[in-house]
């Protein structure tokens, strides 16, 4: 039995009907989610919006023999974690729950200030008393760069009562940390390392780019799935990477910060993310490095374009496209946006940010640079004299 939901006439004003316009639009997603509108066919999504009946296991208290149990050590397999833990309500409840596994009520963390609020969030749950660390400040660019191990190092020499180290890698620009060497730091004093890779789901499946945390000696680490692979908004995954953490205090927090009604709509999304990544999505990363490579040697070669460039892929992930002009880069969104149709991330008045992932099509790149080519000429793009 089907019926109308959705009336367009009666909801010209509603987010379906928004919804709706904007798929239909010419307008390009150079923004999460990774998918990019283009992801893989899926069926009447009510058609297989249940909840937790016999035979689809419980999210919560998965089974050893439920479909749900198997799933996430399907994924522990594909990651060769310690465990991995499906995410419905984001990277926000695997941060939550990671800082909450990790330190206890009254006790000491030390936090990156640039950590997604969550991770502040965590520490007033928790109670958390909190030093901070400074990451590296790019004054060029205006935005923080990598955490030095250094200063790492230098904190937990002066105070060892510290539990963990919460630090933000890749940064929203893309910017890598020395997670090898940090957490070789951390395991001296016997500190945990959690890493928001937020933004760094794609590492595991190529290695045109960073290695993940994962495989660098983090204990915790939290992936936005839905960020830079083709995985529904809200979808994350948590894995433990070391026996320094107790699965059964991570499972216990999930419980708390997770919905006690998981979508299985965005759960079989996360399982269907991973398989196609672990079996197509290596070669077609290799295809989009090789397009991506292109692209981002074509805007270097714009006098008036300033691209965010490390010369080590160890320590930049650059499917982030950060680009800056001589003047104000919100008139540059600004243009992007209102005259070609093209959907920047973000922007602030120093530089852009234009996200792309192995879901870009042709079309996508060849329109960004044919936009940039042709604003590469325009008055406020040139330096004031």
């Amino acid at each position: 039995m089907t019926y109308k939901l959705f009336d367009l006439e009666d909801n010209s004003k509603g987010i379906y009907k928004k919804l709706i316009d904007y798929s239909a639009s010419d307008y390009y997603p150079f923004h999460m989610p990774g998918h990019k509108r283009c992801g893989m066919e899926f069926v009447n999504p009510y058609e297989i919006d249940i909840t937790e009946i016999d035979g689809f296991d419980d999210l919560h208290h998965p089974d050893s023999e439920g479909l749900l149990f198997k799933a996430q050590e399907e994924a522990r397999n594909i990651y060769h974690s310690k465990a991995s833990f499906y995410l419905v309500n984001g990277s926000t409840s695997g941060i939550l729950s990671a800082i909450c596994a990790s330190v206890d009520k009254g006790e000491k963390i030390l936090i990156a200030k640039n950590c997604h609020r969550s991770a502040y969030h965590g520490v007033y749950l928790r109670e958390i008393e909190t030093t901070y660390l400074l990451p590296e400040w790019l004054d060029e660019w205006e935005c923080f760069g990598s955490v030095n191990p250094k200063e790492v190092k230098k904190a937990l020499d002066k105070d060892q009562s510290i539990k963990a180290v919460v630090i933000v890698s890749p940064t929203y620009e893309g910017i890598v940390s020395d997670i090898l060497e940090i957490s070789t730091i951390c395991h001296k004093y016997g500190v945990c390392l959690i890493v928001d890779e937020a933004h760094g789901a794609h590492f595991n499946f190529s290695k045109e780019g960073p290695i993940s945390a994962l495989n660098l000696g983090a204990d915790l680490v939290i992936q936005s799935l839905h960020k830079t692979l083709p995985s529904f908004t809200q979808t994350a995954i948590l894995h433990v990477g070391s026996d320094l953490i107790d699965l059964a205090k991570v499972q216990f927090y999930l419980d708390i910060f997770q919905t006690s009604s998981p979508s299985y709509l965005l759960m079989a999304g996360i399982q269907e993310c991973i398989r196609y990544m672990d079996k197509e999505g290596r070669n077609k990363l290799e295809i989009y490095y090789k397009n991506l490579k292109k692209l981002r040697e074509q805007i270097v070669k714009l006098q008036n374009f300033e691209l965010l460039f490390y010369p080590s892929k160890e320590f930049y992930d650059c499917s982030k496209i950060v680009l800056k002009c001589k003047g104000n880069a919100r008139e540059l969104y600004n243009d992007l946006l209102n005259r070609y149709h093209l959907q920047p991330e973000m922007s602030t008045d120093n530089h852009i940010i234009l996200m792309t992932t192995l879901n870009d099509t042709d079309e996508g790149f060849n329109r960004l640079i044919h936009a940039l080519q042709e604003l590469n000429n325009k008055p406020y793009l040139k330096p004031k004299k």
